[in-house]
């Protein structure tokens, strides 16, 4: 796989809880794909395969339980009482405690964040490191072939040539 092509922490985290959220909800995990494709800059076919063949054994136990649980949801009767149909207005504290996500998450995403801010940087500074080498060649370089320009200028200036008497070329050092 070329470096290209690798997927990142971040991105196989968000193909996780995107593919595990899909199957939560009751949606067609193809259209997941897509979503997440769109979101990562990547094809769906690729997103597809990184669940399939790698994600995917990773996180089977917690796939197949919810899969059992939206069997055992289809399973069970719909009863819709007057109260279920009206809107309700949550409060603040009940939202939280409906949320997905609680603190621990966030936290844990954050240090996900960080160490991966921190291994970014390091790279970044790779990169500086071997942009300062290549432009410290680069540089020596020119002065080499700037030095070459002047001695052969030199060389040509300061060297003649006569005929003597026999028709022999003599070397004159011009000094």
């Amino acid at each position: 796989m070329g470096e290209r092509n690798r997927f990142s922490s971040f991105e196989d985290e968000m193909i996780v809880e995107g593919v595990l959220d899909a199957v939560r909800k009751g949606m067609l995990i193809k259209d997941r794909y897509e979503e997440l494709a769109a979101a990562m800059d990547r094809n769906a076919k690729s997103v597809q395969n990184r669940w399939q063949h790698v994600l995917k054994k990773r996180y089977l136990k917690e796939y197949k339980g919810l899969k059992e649980q939206k069997k055992h949801r289809n399973k069970e009767p719909m009863v819709v009482s007057p109260m279920a149909a009206a809107p309700s207005v949550d409060s603040p504290k009940d939202q939280e405690s409906s949320s997905d996500i609680t603190t621990d998450d966030i936290i844990a995403h954050l240090q996900h964040l960080k160490s991966e801010n921190m291994q970014l940087k390091q790279e970044l500074q790779e990169y500086k490191e071997y942009y300062d080498l290549s432009i410290a060649i680069h540089e020596r370089s020119r002065k080499m072939m700037k030095f070459q320009d002047q001695l052969k200028d030199q060389n040509q200036a300061s060297v003649s040539f006569r005929m003597d008497r026999n028709g022999n070329l003599e070397r004159i050092e011009n000094n």
